[in-house]
């Protein structure tokens, strides 16, 4: 009884002992500063840090706090560096001094696009024709009124016409959790893709305008907690054809239609928990996306389709790191127009090693692996220094190895693109060059399930 009794009372002491511990390291937050946001609303900033005046926080997190907050802050893409710390500490308390250093934030700038799916694809299956480019003029103005909004005005000539209006502001409330974005946009194509064959696209040139597409659109987000965001939004399409190209695919737009209209409804669901947001190191990114195309007001369109992404990114060590990816989407009714049959091999959702390749579809699925070398970091002082954002220039460049391996369904192919409907695997070896402003530069060498090899290039490939 003598030993319980002793059990007890040095237990009882022990967690007096350990309570008054964490008393005596709790910090109260007595103020926090902010300088270097010549444009940027203070409020803004804060938005991103997860304290405020008067809060209490363990010593012993304080710095990883501020680590991760730092790293919140860098991920709105509206600063160079940023960088936190505390002064006038007390044993107590302290004040949290927030250091920024902003963007440039207007970009004017000349437009010059190849019109097909990827820099390989122009390079390799059409020879380089510089006749495939799309050029113009594109503003991007980005946190116009210091509340992280971007104002995005384009036109395009060349290969095709384009005129685009869009406008972006995160916050709209003073809790600053509902986002709008309204977009308006024109496009005139003279040379079309009719099909796929072979998994080719097939291009037909005609002497005048053979599509116009008009969008209109409006959408809504809400951010409540730091990772987390919800959008909504609703548009209007209209499509037009001329009689012609019913020639070469009569169901290009289904049942020898010219023109197709619908509303469409999409709502999407992402989850970001990664550390760097355009060239993750560690954390987890999920991103769900449900479209309805045709909401019963027209009869030309009825589509259904879900899309998924989640990545896993794990770092190693300060060297080390690597990454898990899975990607899949399912689409109904089978029987679509062309535009809405589009599977692996546009933009970055393809198997590496096949970029000269695409597999049109209702279903895929997609998985990745990867791992990184972090070769070195520097930054390059800019001998012109007459733009406190252009001071320096940083770089990274890493190595990589990667696996991956994809599939598409095509219940319509009556095999005349082989790549569908089987397993694909991918695999090689490259180097990724990241700078400032989230340009991402991938030189690699991949080898494809038909035994074809060779150099690609990615700008700003996405996971």
């Amino acid at each position: 009884m003598q030993r319980l009794i002793l059990l007890f009372f040095v237990l009882f002491c022990s967690n007096n002992l350990v309570a008054q511990t964490e008393q005596v390291n709790v910090i109260t937050i007595n103020d926090i500063k902010v300088i270097g946001n010549k444009k940027t609303k203070e409020a803004i900033i804060l938005r991103e840090i997860d304290f405020y005046k008067g809060d209490t926080i363990s010593s012993f997190d304080l710095e990883d706090r501020m680590l991760g907050n730092e790293q919140g802050i860098f991920n709105t893409g509206l600063f160079n560096k940023v960088k936190i710390s505390g002064f006038n500490k007390f044993e107590n308390t302290a004040d949290v001094l927030i250091e920024v250093e902003e963007r440039w934030y207007i970009w004017p700038s000349a437009t010059l696009e190849l019109i097909d799916r990827n820099f390989n694809s122009w390079w390799n299956d059409f020879d380089r024709d510089l006749s495939r480019t799309i050029y113009g003029g594109r503003l991007n103005y980005e946190n116009i009124s210091g509340n992280n909004d971007v104002l995005t005005i384009v036109y395009k000539n060349g290969f095709l016409k384009e005129y685009r209006l869009e406008y972006e502001l995160p916050f709209i409330d003073k809790r600053k959790i509902y986002g709008i974005k309204p977009k308006i946009k024109y496009k005139e194509h003279k040379e079309l893709a009719l099909k796929t064959t072979s998994n080719q696209q097939e291009f037909i040139p005609f002497d005048q305008v053979s599509l116009t597409e008009f969008e209109a659109a409006f959408g809504i987000s809400r951010r409540r907690k730091f990772n987390i965001v919800k959008g909504l939004e609703v548009s209007y399409h209209r499509n037009t054809i001329i009689d012609s190209v019913l020639i070469f695919n009569p169901n290009y737009q289904l049942n020898n239609k010219l023109q197709i209209q619908h509303f469409s409804l999409d709502f999407y669901f992402e989850y970001d928990d990664t550390d760097i947001a355009f060239y993750p190191m560690d954390g987890f990114y999920h991103r769900t996306e449900i479209q309805k195309a045709g909401l019963g007001i027209f009869e030309d369109v009825n589509y259904f389709r879900v899309k998924n992404n989640n990545v896993l990114y794990r770092s190693l060590n300060d060297k080390w790191s690597g990454l898990l990816n899975a990607k899949w989407q399912i689409s109904f009714p089978n029987n679509q127009p062309y535009k809405f049959k589009q599977a692996l091999g546009y933009d970055d959702t393809n198997v590496r090693g096949h970029e000269l390749y695409l597999m049109d579809g209702q279903h895929y699925l997609l998985f990745r692996s990867a791992i990184r070398y972090k070769l070195t970091e520097f930054e390059i002082q800019n001998p012109i220094q007459s733009i406190r954002q252009f001071k320096s220039v940083p770089f990274a460049v890493y190595l990589k190895y990667y696996n991956e391996l994809g599939k598409v369904w095509e219940v319509n192919d009556n095999y005349l693109n082989p790549l569908n409907n089987r397993w694909l695997p991918g695999t090689g070896v490259g180097i990724d060059i990241s700078s400032f402003y989230d340009l991402v530069f991938s030189m690699e060498y991949s080898f494809n399930a038909i035994g074809e090899h060779g150099i690609f290039l990615q700008f700003n490939f996405e996971y």
